[in-house]
C-alpha cells in the first residue's frame, strides 16, 4: 500500500491524471465516499484529486482486501473479468467429476476465495517474486492429484484464451493460489481421490485412538478415517492380518517407526493416484 501511494502521489504531482474511461464503475458506497472525501480534503492544497483518482484508490484497497465491499454485486460490477474467471473455474470444477459430494462443499467460501485471487490478478497485479518455483508444485501435485488436474487444465485454457496475460512466474503463482483456495474450501470427503482408512488394533480403543490421532498429521492428504469397516475402505491398519478384509492391509505389531509412517504415506499417495487414474479411464470410455 505504501508503494502504491508513493507512485500514485508522484503521478498526481506530474499531472498524469486518469481519464474518465479508467474507472467505469464509480464508487457509490456512502462509507467509502466519506473516506475518500477526507483524502481529497487532506490533499487539496497540494494536488488536484479528481473523483476518478479517488475511486482508483478505493478499488486498490478493495482489491487487496484492505476494505470490505458494500456487497457482492458491487465487486462483480467493478471487476467483471474477475467474476468471469471465477465463474469459469467453478464451472470447470463442477464438470470435472472431481467433486463427488457437492453438498459438503461450501461453494460460497470457495467462490469468494477464487474471486479474491482473480480480482487481484486482473486489476492491481504485482509480478510475484515468491511462490514462483515450478519444482515446488510437485509436493502438492502428489498430495492433491485431483486438484492438480483441475488447476493445470484451467491454467492451460487460460493461456490459450488470452483473456489475461499469463507468463511463467504468474502461472506458477496462480497454481499455488488456486491450490490453497481448494485446500482451504474443499473438505476431504467431497473429493474423488480421498482415501478411506479403517484402524482396528487388538490393543483396544486406546491404541487405535493414538494411531488415528497420528493420522491427523496427514489431514492435508484428503484422508477419511472410517468408524466401521465397509467396502469403501481403501487401507486397513491393524496389528494382525485379517482374511475378511479385501482392502490393502498395513500390519503394525509394534509401535510404528518413521519408516512405517513413510511407507504408509507412499501407500496413501498410490491409492490417491489410482483412484484418479480410474476416473480418467472412465471419462475416456
Amino acid at each position: 500500500m505504501s508503494f502504491f501511494l508513493k507512485v500514485w502521489l508522484k503521478r498526481l504531482g506530474n499531472q498524469g491524471n486518469l481519464t474518465e474511461e479508467t474507472i467505469k464503475t464509480p464508487v457509490t458506497d456512502e462509507t467509502a465516499t466519506g473516506f475518500l472525501t477526507q483524502i481529497q480534503d487532506l490533499l487539496r492544497d497540494t494536488y488536484s484529486v479528481s473523483q476518478q483518482e479517488l475511486d482508483y484508490v478505493y478499488y486498490f484497497l478493495l482489491s487487496q482486501d484492505l476494505v470490505s465491499p458494500k456487497d457482492d454485486q458491487e465487486l462483480a460490477a467493478t471487476f467483471p473479468l474477475a467474476k468471469r474467471l471465477t465463474d469459469d473455474f467453478i464451472t470447470s470444477l463442477q464438470g470435472g467429476r472431481i467433486i463427488v459430494s457437492r453438498d459438503k462443499l461450501n461453494w460460497t467460501e470457495l467462490r469468494e476465495s477464487l474471486f479474491s485471487v482473480h480480482m487481484q490478478y486482473t486489476s492491481f497485479y504485482i509480478e510475484p517474486t515468491t511462490f514462483t518455483d515450478p519444482s515446488k508444485t510437485t509436493f502438492f501435485r502428489d498430495l492433491y492429484p485431483a486438484f492438480d488436474v483441475i488447476i493445470t487444465r484451467f491454467i492451460t485454457n487460460l493461456v490459450q484464451s488470452h483473456l489475461v496475460p499469463v507468463n511463467g512466474n504468474s502461472q506458477v503463482n496462480l497454481y499455488f493460489s488456486y491450490m490453497f483456495s481448494l485446500i482451504n474450501s474443499v473438505p476431504p470427503e467431497a473429493v474423488v481421490d480421498r482415501v478411506h482408512i479403517f484402524v482396528d488394533f487388538s490393543q483396544g480403543c486406546l491404541y487405535s485412538s493414538y494411531v488415528k490421532k497420528s493420522l491427523n498429521a496427514f489431514d492435508n492428504a484428503n484422508l477419511v478415517l472410517e468408524s466401521e469397516l465397509s467396502d469403501d475402505v481403501d487401507i486397513y491398519i491393524s496389528d494382525f492380518h485379517s482374511k475378511k478384509v479385501t482392502a490393502p492391509q498395513v500390519v503394525w505389531q509394534d509401535p510404528p517407526t518413521p519408516n512405517d509412517w513413510s511407507n504408509l504415506a507412499d501407500m496413501i499417495l498410490e491409492r490417491k493416484h489410482s483412484k484418479l487414474k480410474q476416473l480418467s479411464t472412465t471419462n475416456d470410455s
